[in-house]
């Protein structure tokens, strides 16, 4: 067992912990997922950078596009295509729900980076997340081909922030909890609006975050379990 995800295991115990010493009345309010369903589950970020010419609604088409694709995955639960604009410039890629870090890696081989590096002329990043806990807040029959959103990665978060995020939120649609470095945990949040995000945000002044633009959604457990 890795470091990361020695430290994603205590803090999914603690999590645990932490909710079943509380008050039945706020247990009945909270959506905690069953920590058995993401023991082993792994969240990725890539990032590749964009060439210069990339507008939108090019990257909304390429990501449809590649549908077909990931919906093909072994172990791909859940992939949100993003963008992120940085002081170094545009990044596409997606964050991506796996059932295992070992599924995951059988997608980004030595053979996928160099694929990438030779069409984009730039070596994509992946990083790697141990799930903690997740939330999904949308019905499980919802088409997620029809809608979009943005996600924003809030690190270094904490208790009380950890069980807020996993429930409901004005416009919330899905929750990440995962591992980071130094024995943190981090939250990513996909949101349906920019201006459901910035409220939250609002509220949590103060936070190192990431936002992603995740404009293409695809759900690859309609006829499984959630999240």
């Amino acid at each position: 067992m890795t470091t990361l995800h020695l430290t994603a295991y205590l803090l999914l115990t603690a999590t645990a912990l932490f909710a079943t010493t509380q008050h039945p009345t706020d247990l009945a309010t909270q959506s905690i997922a069953n920590t058995d369903s993401v023991i082993g589950r792994v969240v990725t970020i890539v990032k590749s950078k964009a060439p210069w010419y990339a507008a939108d609604f090019l990257v909304d088409r390429a990501f449809r596009k590649a549908i077909p694709t990931y919906k093909k995955l072994d172990g791909l639960r859940f992939k949100a295509f993003s963008s992120i604009k940085t002081s170094s410039g545009k990044f596409v890629g997606g964050i991506y729900l796996w059932d295992s870090d070992a599924q995951a890696r059988r997608w980004f081989t030595p053979d996928w980076f160099a694929d990438i590096e030779r069409k984009r002329g730039h070596k994509p990043t992946v990083d790697y997340f141990p799930l903690i806990n997740a939330q999904s807040f949308v019905a499980s029959d919802s088409d997620y081909r029809k809608s979009g959103g943005v996600t924003i990665f809030i690190h270094g978060i904490d208790s009380a922030l950890t069980q807020q995020c996993l429930t409901k939120q004005p416009g919330l649609l899905r929750t990440y909890i995962v591992a980071e470095a130094n024995q943190q945990s981090g939250t990513l949040l996909l949101f349906s609006t920019v201006g459901y995000a910035n409220t939250f945000l609002a509220e949590h002044p103060g936070r190192q975050s990431d936002w992603f633009e995740t404009s293409v959604l695809l759900d690859n457990t309609q006829n499984s379990e959630r999240p």
